[in-house]
């Protein structure tokens, strides 16, 4: 038994003496894999607050009446520039296209919604940001009667069976002159809806689609 646990001992320090080389090249490896890793963490802490000290001052700006869009258009750009990677760039554009959408300027807010969408779509990208876009977009093309392409941005979300996506659904087939599907994404909506606002609005849709019938 001795001499078993000698001979274990004799090899493992055998061991060490052959390897010791490659064991402290990977030793080193290693504490500097740790090192580089920690130092990510922090500058990506360091990045997202930088981030967001831009994005309230972007966000400051755009609370203004009188606002400096020469001013805006710069924030975003260094906020897509130097931050693109970060939630934050992603929210100002959301902010951006809401802007231009509260003025009317449909196409434009359009653009952006649609630039959102390309960043945030595939495996690796961000489902709520693209599902905000994505219902934007299905709005405003219902609105400017473009109710295959509303249908179409539709399609790519990961959840169809929300309330408001129905509603926005029914709009677009309607749009279609698909009655009888319109009909049923609004029964749909309606079974999911709370607000009784919602909901009676909902029973005037599919009542006016009956009624045309």
């Amino acid at each position: 038994m001795n001499n078993t646990s000698e001979d274990l001992s004799n090899s493992f320090f055998n061991f060490l003496n052959d390897y010791k080389l490659i064991i402290v090249a990977a030793a080193v490896l290693c504490l500097i894999g740790a090192i580089g890793y920690s130092f990510y963490l922090n500058s990506k802490a360091d990045k997202n607050s930088e981030a967001a000290d831009l994005f309230v001052q972007l966000s400051s700006k755009y609370a203004i009446e009188e606002k400096d869009e020469a001013l805006l258009d710069a924030l975003h750009e260094k906020l897509e520039t130097e931050y693109g990677n970060t939630g934050f760039a992603k929210l100002s554009l959301i902010l951006k296209a809401r802007h231009l959408r509260d003025h009317q300027d449909l196409k434009k807010a359009l653009e952006v919604y649609y630039e959102i969408i390309k960043k945030t779509d595939g495996i690796f990208g961000d489902d709520l940001f693209n599902s905000m876009a994505r219902i934007n977009v299905a709005q405003i093309e219902n609105s400017l009667n473009n109710f295959d392409a509303a249908l179409t941005a539709l399609q790519g979300l990961s959840n169809l069976n929300d309330s408001l996506v129905l509603e926005i659904m029914g709009d677009a087939q309607a749009g279609l002159g698909s009655n009888d599907a319109a009909t049923s994404s609004y029964s749909k909506a309606l079974d999911m809806e709370q607000s009784e606002e919602v909901k009676v609005m909902l029973q005037s849709k599919i009542s006016l689609l009956n009624n045309s019938k």
